[in-house]
C-alpha cells in the first residue's frame, strides 16, 4: 500500500485534473533543506502529465544539479528562465510594476517564448487588483 502522502498526492492531481485547459502548473512549496532522495520520491511521484514548479525556499537547493533533474522530470524552479523544461514559471511579489518594468521583464522572456516555451507569470497584488493588468501587458510586450 502506498504511504499517505502517496495518495493525497494522486487525490490531488485527480481533481486539479479537472480544470482541463485552465490549469497552468502546479507550485509545489519545498520548506526543507536539500535531500536528494526526497527530490526523487517527489519527482517519481507526481504525474509527468502535469506541469510542476518547485519553490525551494531553502538556500542548499541553489544547485544546477538540482534543475537538472526537475528538467529531466518536466518541472521547473520557480523564476528560473534557463532550463530545458517547455516552460517558464515566473513570481512578481513586489508591485507596482510601471511600463519600464515589465519591458525589461518581456525582454528576458522573448527569447523564450520565441522558442515556443509556455511562460506563466504571477503577479501578486495588494489592495488594488492589479495583477491581470500586468500579466495583460507582459503578453503584450513579451510577443
Amino acid at each position: 500500500m502506498p504511504p499517505s502522502g502517496f495518495r493525497q498526492l494522486a487525490t490531488f492531481e485527480e481533481r486539479v485534473r479537472l480544470l482541463g485547459d485552465r490549469l497552468g502548473p502546479v507550485r509545489a512549496v519545498v520548506q526543507q533543506a536539500r535531500d536528494v532522495g526526497f527530490l526523487a520520491y517527489v519527482l517519481g511521484s507526481i504525474d509527468p502529465s502535469l506541469r510542476y514548479a518547485f519553490d525551494f525556499r531553502h538556500e542548499s537547493w541553489d544547485d544546477p544539479e538540482i534543475d537538472a533533474r526537475l528538467a529531466e522530470a518536466g518541472a521547473v524552479r520557480i523564476n528560473a528562465l534557463e532550463t530545458e523544461a517547455p516552460f517558464r514559471y515566473l513570481r512578481f511579489r513586489d508591485p507596482p510594476y510601471s511600463d519600464q518594468d515589465l519591458e525589461a521583464i518581456a525582454e528576458q522572456v522573448r527569447p523564450f517564448v520565441a522558442s515556443g516555451a509556455d511562460i506563466y507569470a504571477y503577479f501578486r497584488h495588494e489592495d488594488e487588483p492589479t495583477a491581470p493588468a500586468y500579466a495583460a501587458r507582459l503578453g503584450e510586450l513579451a510577443r
